[in-house]
């Protein structure tokens, strides 16, 4: 792929891959963000991760401007949605929980929606 700024540009497929990721994460966001609950069917979010995983968790992620904040730590029994999320440096601290469809009785995994002052 042709170089812009000293940087090779990404394949087609890695391009979309992650306008694809894009659109689940903050598909996410904007739904906590409304107070709605996000569901997707299990196959977007396990599509997702590992275009996920590919973004690097390095030192890069704690400069000023940085797309990611640095990783959170992943339970051993996070679903695949909340696995994306995490390593992407989202925190689940806010917003409505993320529910799977296989578990809608699952405890929030927040502390309550935010509440301007």
């Amino acid at each position: 792929m042709t170089a812009q700024h000293g940087r090779s540009l990404p394949s087609r497929r890695r391009a979309i891959g992650f306008h694809f990721l894009d659109y689940v994460v903050h598909t996410c966001d904007a739904a906590r963000a409304l107070d709605l609950p996000f569901a997707p069917d299990p196959d977007i979010p396990d599509a997702a991760l590992p275009i996920a995983l590919a973004v690097p968790n390095g030192a890069d992620r704690t400069r000023p401007g940085a797309a990611f904040a640095p990783s959170h730590p992943e339970p051993t029994d996070s679903d695949t949605l909340t696995r994306i999320l995490l390593h992407l440096g989202r925190s689940l601290s806010r917003g409505p929980s993320l529910r799977s469809r296989a578990s809608p009785d699952m405890a929030p995994a927040h502390d309550g929606p935010r509440r301007r002052a």
